[in-house]
């Protein structure tokens, strides 16, 4: 069974080269969710003074994962191409086509892969897990086809989420609304 041994840690303060100003989007420990999907909203604006070097930033098929609890895994999509990735961060490329990358997020999301990261945590003041912890995490592969088809039924089961949580806000401002409707029609009788 392959183990996953390709994993790096950039620190993005080390990337610049001070020449030039230019602008990047980075990824900030708030740009983690439950899902593997990075959250845009909370991406920071990156100021350089030169061009980032490729190897510092986020390229589709990557994989980052925070090294500060919790540690959470990210899927890089297109659409995340090109952020820069902190310090506080580690980034996993796979060189081994048996392995899906966004299902690889999803394994080092599981409650398996969590209970591996608590026991490896190191430090009081910011408890942290290195590097080498992510590079030798055991993983028991399932077949390409398996891989597919867990990531089908979770993409579809985060799909269902963030769709209850849209319908459970929704239902909190009609809730309010007739609450003052109501509240309304009260004070008109007075």
């Amino acid at each position: 069974m392959p183990q996953l041994k390709q994993a790096w840690c950039f620190h993005a303060r080390k990337a610049a080269r001070y020449d030039v100003q230019k602008k990047y989007q980075k990824i900030t420990l708030k740009s983690f969710s439950n899902s593997t999907q990075i959250n845009p909203n909370s991406l920071d604006e990156f100021v350089s003074n030169s061009e980032v070097k490729q190897e510092y930033l986020t390229q589709t098929n990557d994989i980052i994962i925070r090294l500060r609890a919790p540690n959470i895994a990210l899927y890089v999509d297109k659409n995340a191409q090109g952020l820069v990735i902190s310090s506080l961060m580690s980034v996993i490329r796979l060189n081994d086509k048996n392995i899906n990358s966004r299902f690889l997020a999803y394994y080092l999301n599981s409650k398996q892969s969590q209970k591996i990261f608590n026991i490896a945590v190191k430090g009081t003041t910011i408890p942290m897990i290195r590097t080498g912890d992510i590079a030798e995490l055991d993983i028991s592969l399932l077949p390409l086809s398996t891989q597919r088809k867990v990531i089908k039924t979770m993409d579809l089961l985060y799909k269902e989420q963030a769709l209850l949580t849209e319908l459970t806000k929704k239902k909190q401002i009609f809730t309010q609304n007739i609450l003052d409707t109501i509240t309304k029609q009260f004070q008109g009788e007075k």
